[in-house]
């Protein structure tokens, strides 16, 4: 090779690797904490499910599933789509109702 391509190789490797540098200093900047307090899924129930469903009835249903974790996972996809709670409610409602801690 000549000196001129070793020259030329040798910056653009150097510019890619910074590229890559910036790219990761972006990828990995601090992003906003998440809420991780837990949710009290027995007020979070009544404010948002007891009007339309019993919690005793979705209970019976849930804990007397063959497949309990199955339909577990089932109520979670349905409740991204159906009322108004968040994710962490969410789960917590179904660990509440399936009487998991």
């Amino acid at each position: 090779m000549l000196h001129s391509d070793v020259r030329k190789t040798a910056g653009l490797l150097g510019a890619v690797f910074a590229a890559a540098a910036i790219a990761f200093v972006f990828a990995v900047a601090e992003r906003p904490a998440v809420d991780a307090s837990p949710v009290d899924a027995a007020p979070t129930f009544e404010r948002d499910c007891a009007r339309c469903h019993a919690a005793d009835e979705l209970r019976a249903t849930l804990r007397g599933a063959p497949d309990r974790t199955e339909l577990a996972l089932e109520w979670l996809e349905r409740l991204r789509s159906h009322g108004s709670s968040d994710e962490r409610a969410d789960l917590a409602l179904v660990k509440w109702l399936a009487g998991e801690p």
